[in-house]
């Protein structure tokens, strides 16, 4: 996975938080014809079934493995998209794989998944 995107707003877009969530999404009238997210210190873009993260919301961003993506994202209501990923459909499992990866359902403080570290259920992905 070697792939870039550049992207380049005249000036730094407004950022609107997502009902619930730490999520934040560019302004509907600032918005770019792909989905872009803030989640912590990185911005994420899903365009063409494919996802970028940059550490700037202006310049390169990286494509990276959907499982990188933090689960954050994958709760982002429906209406918060322009194209929500069509492997996405079944919310009641981890939506970024379709599946739910042998997660132990316990109530611990394990690793999480991706950028969730220390915040996932049960024992989490080593």
């Amino acid at each position: 996975m070697n792939a870039t995107l550049t992207v380049s707003f005249g000036s730094e877009p407004h950022w609107s938080r997502v009902s619930g969530s730490r999520v934040q999404v560019v302004h509907v009238d600032e918005r770019p014809d792909y989905d872009m997210f803030r989640w912590g210190n990185r911005y994420y873009i899903f365009q063409d079934d494919r996802w970028y993260t940059s550490r700037r919301p202006n310049g390169r961003f990286i494509q990276i493995a959907e499982r990188r993506v933090p689960m954050e994202i994958s709760r982002v209501p429906r209406n918060n998209w322009r194209n929500y990923p069509d492997q996405w459909n079944d919310r009641s499992r981890d939506p970024r794989r379709g599946l739910d990866n042998g997660r132990n359902n316990g109530n611990g403080n394990g690793n999480g998944f991706g950028h969730e570290r220390g915040r996932g259920n049960g024992n989490g992905r080593k």
